[in-house]
């Protein structure tokens, strides 16, 4: 700058110094699943001052890092200002995807079965898997697995449990059980279903729903196995019970009988594996006899029903 007085002049002199501009770095951009959280930003001068816009969705708004966790995919704006002033911004953005959750089931949902007849369940895989392998737990009493269809499976019917292995989904898988007598006074029995492995998108779950199965009405519904293996024919009472066994599978015919001979109740009357068994009973106080016929065996017994 130069000033004059008639002839005389004299200068000053002013430096300008170009200050540089602060660093700003919101990080990288990120994905997360709904409910989730991430850090974004990166570690702060401490000379600088930090602000971030929107401030919606994380844990401090006015430092150089802090937690994210937006409920929508959002476009975070980091401003630093350094302490001449100067103002830098750098953007990142957090996708925010959905959490699906994935249903294997059993279907139907109840099944009737029948002693001595088989019965199918479809296990319906969803859509968005790809390989997986579920566990099916079920009464080994009662239910023994017989055949599937389009698929890989290991039974362990000592345990009561199916191992199913696959690829893929949104398809059905048939699998067929053979039904035997219930050793229990229950007429329904569920039939499990876990998974052990599903390989599935991120942000996915996956949930099971099995089946249950329900005695249907046949002859001699009220019968229940006691031991499966049969050693000898035999016919008692003991309180409000029928036990007999069986010592060769077959026909057993066992009908209970009020004093004038009039039929009062069909315990029996088809094909039994050899075996132990035990049948309750209510009848109207009286007297009345119980008659079994197995092969050649045939035995009569007195019951004598009281208050």
């Amino acid at each position: 700058m130069l000033v004059s007085s008639g002839t005389c002049i004299d200068s000053a002199f002013v430096t300008v110094t170009i200050a540089p501009p602060p660093n700003a770095n919101a990080g990288d951009d990120t994905t997360i699943c709904i409910g989730a959280s991430t850090q974004i930003g990166t570690p702060a001068d401490p000379a600088n001052k930090y602000s971030w816009s929107p401030s919606i969705g994380l844990s401090s708004p006015f430092t150089s890092e802090t937690i994210a966790s937006p409920a929508t995919t959002t476009i975070y704006t980091l401003s630093v200002t350094n302490p001449v002033g100067c103002i830098k911004s750098d953007e990142v953005t957090v996708t925010v995807n959905p959490r699906n959750e994935r249903s294997f089931t059993l279907q139907p949902d109840a099944i009737y079965i029948f002693p001595g007849k088989q019965f199918t369940t479809s296990l319906e895989i969803p859509s968005g898997v790809d390989d997986w392998r579920v566990r099916l737990k079920y009464d080994p009493l009662l239910v023994k697995y017989n055949s599937i269809a389009n698929s890989q499976a290991i039974p362990d019917d000592n345990n009561g449990e199916l191992l199913v292995n696959g690829n893929g989904g949104s398809h059905s898988i048939p699998i067929t059980f053979d039904a035997f007598l219930p050793n229990t006074s229950d007429t329904i029995y569920p039939i499990q279903l876990f998974v052990d492995t599903a390989k599935v998108a991120e942000c996915d779950t996956w949930n099971t729903t099995g089946t249950i199965l329900m005695l249907a009405d046949y002859c001699g519904k009220n019968i229940r196995v006691v031991s499966s293996t049969g050693k000898k024919y035999f016919l008692s009472i003991k309180d409000r019970s029928i036990d007999f066994g069986v010592g060769l599978s077959g026909n057993v015919y066992l009908e209970v009988f009020d004093y004038v001979g009039n039929s009062a109740l069909v315990v029996s009357n088809g094909a039994l594996e050899a075996g132990e068994y035990s049948a309750a009973f209510d009848l109207p106080v009286g007297v009345y006899f119980c008659l079994m016929r197995a092969g050649i065996f045939e035995s009569v017994v007195k019951v004598m029903v009281v208050r």
